[in-house]
């Protein structure tokens, strides 16, 4: 018989659900008081884009419905969190502070979703589950972007809804929920278009999967279907933006994998503070010549492409690497985190069959080449999510994973006070 006030893995009764819900969001009420409930922002240096872009192609959109106009509009993404604003907005105002509301409620719950997410998929205990979905919700580029109307932390919610569903059909084989797995990444697509690159890991998936209960050209057909109306938005801009944005965010050149590269310097980051014991002893037990002629190979691509901060590039790593010695314009710690990047991708090739959290992470950094910004928003919770939830499927938490964790965790406060009072 379980003692009260035990919780084991596994479980969210009501109760523990609520003490999670209140312990995770008293971050974010103690900005929102701070704030002044929402009505000052945070710091301009980020938000920019919510008065020079999101805002105002929101306002834009609420005049325009029913018949909103998307063959030209002043943001870079597919429209779907400007239209969905638009749309509240018809019932709570236009005015700055009711939408970043909005947003606010959308990363609170993206948040209290991704703690259900590991306690019940993948039965992490209770208070580890806790502490990584902290480490999420207090990640820099995840966290600040609750306070204003920014269209990161809407794709992480219908990525964590895709997650939900779709592993819950790779459990059971119940086609329903590949029906509703399929509508998020539609949703997800049509919220910001790089997340394409979902649908590599899942049509690899499918193909190498056996005993699907329909046939593998259904569960095919209905990826296409997916994405179809993203890519008739490309076909009427004729070309990956809104045409205003080609010039300015599009790079022309398909050789740009600086992106790639940086991504994998933003994993081998992380990986350092999240990725359990089992990534190490798989990583112990492959051949290291092959591991090696890799790591050379990016060093070489950093030595010959150098990963150089220009103007418009952000993100904390970079002002990290800025202030250590460079090789031939890269700095050395893009240099050490490539290397831990790709041996952390070696272990999990060993590990997984189909390597469908291995290609999730690949596709992210596919998704980023045809970008020529290097913010590290653009990578850090969809980065973030892939080692929580690996973490999750091969380690449980012991007290140096968890210790890790909070250094992190940690740092990430820091990160955020210091942005905010300098």
């Amino acid at each position: 018989m379980q003692q009260p006030g035990i919780i084991k893995a596994g479980e969210t009764g009501k109760f523990s659900l609520f003490l999670a819900a209140i312990a995770l969001g008293t971050p974010f009420v103690i900005v929102f008081l701070y704030t002044k409930g929402l009505s000052g922002g945070l710091n301009t240096a980020f938000s920019y884009d919510e008065s020079e872009y999101h805002y105002p192609v929101i306002l834009q959109f609420a005049r325009e419905l029913p018949f909103t106009d998307f063959t030209n509009y002043n943001s870079a993404t597919t429209p779907l969190f400007h239209l969905l604003f638009a749309v509240l907005s018809r019932i709570v105002g236009t005015d700055i502070q009711h939408l970043r509301m909005i947003n606010f409620f959308i990363t609170v719950f993206s948040t209290i979703l991704l703690f259900k997410l590991l306690i019940k998929q993948f039965n992490l205990p209770y208070f580890s589950a806790l502490l990584s979905t902290s480490l999420f919700a207090l990640s820099p580029y995840f966290f600040r972007e609750a306070f204003v109307v920014m269209t990161d932390n809407l794709p992480v919610l219908w990525l964590l809804l895709f997650f939900q569903y779709y592993l819950r059909f790779k459990e059971d084989g119940v086609f329903r929920n590949y029906l509703y797995s399929i509508f998020f990444i539609m949703l997800l697509c049509l919220t910001r278009q790089t997340y394409l690159y979902i649908v590599l890991p899942i049509a690899a998936d499918i193909y190498m999967s056996k005993g699907l209960k329909q046939s593998r050209s259904v569960y095919m057909l209905l990826i296409v279907a997916a994405v179809i109306p993203t890519l008739l938005l490309f076909f009427i801009w004729k070309g990956l933006t809104p045409p205003q944005f080609q010039e300015r965010h599009t790079e022309s050149s398909l050789l740009n994998i600086k992106p790639a590269l940086y991504g994998l310097g933003v994993l081998g980051f992380y990986s350092l503070f999240i990725t359990g014991d089992k990534i190490y002893r798989t990583f112990l037990s492959i051949r290291k010549q092959k591991v090696l002629v890799a790591v050379l190979i990016g060093w070489a691509l950093l030595f010959f492409f150098p990963l150089t901060k220009a103007n418009h590039d952000f993100g904390y790593l970079w002002y990290i690497a800025d202030e250590l010695p460079s090789v031939h314009g890269t700095p050395v710690l893009f240099y050490i985190l490539v290397a831990i990047g790709i041996c952390v991708c070696s272990s999990i090739w060993r590990l997984e069959t189909p390597p469908f959290y291995l290609l999730f992470i690949i596709g992210l950094f596919v998704s980023e080449i045809p970008n020529k910004y290097f913010f590290q928003r653009y990578y850090d919770s969809s980065i973030l999510i892939f080692l929580l939830l690996l973490d999750a499927r091969y380690d449980k938490s012991d007290r140096f994973q968890a210790a890790r964790i909070g250094l992190l965790t940690c740092l990430f406060i820091t990160y955020f006070i210091v942005c905010i009072i300098r």
